[in-house]
C-alpha cells in the first residue's frame, strides 16, 4: 500500500526508535520525539513498538491514500480531516482507498505522531528508519516533499464488521485512549533542571549562574536542541 504526499507540511519526518550506539561514530540517535506518543500510535494501529511512523510538527501534511487502512494520530491535538469529515484523535481509524487525510495546525504542543497499520516501510540505515534532521541520514535523506510516495506494509488486525463500520464513518469506532496523561496542557509549568555529563565543564561561578537564573526557550529551538 502506498500513500501520496499531496502537502509535506512544515516538518514532517519518518521517524521509529532511534539509532542508539553510534555516538561514539558522530552518529546521533534521532527517533521520535516525543516516545509515548509514538508507542501509543503505534499501538492503536496494531503496530509493533518500533514501526516507522510520521512525526508531524507545528503544521500537518496532507496525504492521499492509495488503499484501504487503519491509522492513529496522537501527541499535540491538531485538527484532522477525512474527506472533509474530523478524524478522532487517540483511537484506530480506518481510512478507505482514495481518501485525503488533511492536517491543520497545532493550537498546543509542538508534535504529533502518525502511524499507519504496517507501518512506513523505508529501507533501515544503521538499523533505523528515523531520519537525523541535522546530518540527512535516514529516509530520503529529508523531510517530507510534494509528491513523495510512501510505502506501507499491508494486513487488517480488526475484524470484518468492525472495518465496515470504520470506513463507513472514521468517527464510528466510540472508544479511544484519554489523551490526558499523555499530554500536558498545563503550558506556564516550569521545568527542572538538573545537571548532566557536561555540568561539571562549568565552573563554579558559571554552575550558580545556570541554577540561579530564570530562562525561557527562545524561538529558535529544535527537535535537537532548546536554545534558552
Amino acid at each position: 500500500m502506498s500513500i501520496t504526499v499531496v502537502k509535506p507540511g512544515l516538518l514532517t519526518t519518518a521517524q521509529d526508535p532511534g539509532r542508539p550506539g553510534y555516538a561514539h561514530l558522530g552518529v546521533g540517535c534521532a527517533g521520535a520525539f516525543d516516545s509515548p506518543a509514538f508507542r501509543l500510535a503505534n499501538a492503536l494501529a496494531g503496530n509493533p513498538p518500533d514501526a516507522c511512523a510520521l512525526e508531524i510538527t507545528l503544521l500537518g501534511p496532507t496525504l492521499e491514500f492509495r488503499a484501504d487502512t487503519w491509522i492513529a494520530l496522537t501527541g499535540a491535538p491538531v485538527a484532522a480531516l477525512v474527506d472533509g469529515r474530523p478524524a478522532p484523535m487517540w483511537a484506530p481509524v480506518c481510512v478507505r482507498k482514495g481518501s485525503t487525510l488533511a492536517f491543520g495546525a497545532m493550537q498546543q504542543g509542538c508534535r504529533a505522531y502518525l502511524a499507519v497499520h504496517g507501518g512506513f516501510d523505508f529501507e533501515p540505515v544503521l538499523g533505523s528508519r528515523s531520519l537525523d534532521v541535522n546530518s540527512g541520514l535516514g529516509p530520503l535523506g529529508r523531510p517530507l516533499r510534494h509528491g513523495d510516495r510512501l510505502e506501507t506494509g499491508s494486513g487488517s488486525f480488526l475484524s470484518g464488521k468492525e472495518k465496515v463500520r470504520g470506513q463507513d464513518d472514521p468517527g464510528a469506532i466510540s472508544w479511544s485512549i484519554d489523551p490526558r496523561p499523555w499530554f500536558d496542557t498545563d503550558q506556564g509549568r516550569p521545568l527542572r533542571l538538573m545537571g548532566g555529563t557536561h555540568a561539571r565543564l562549568l565552573d563554579p561561578k558559571s554552575r550558580a549562574a545556570l541554577y540561579a537564573q530564570d530562562f525561557r526557550i527562545a524561538a529558535d529551538s529544535n527537535r535537537v536542541g532548546c536554545r534558552l
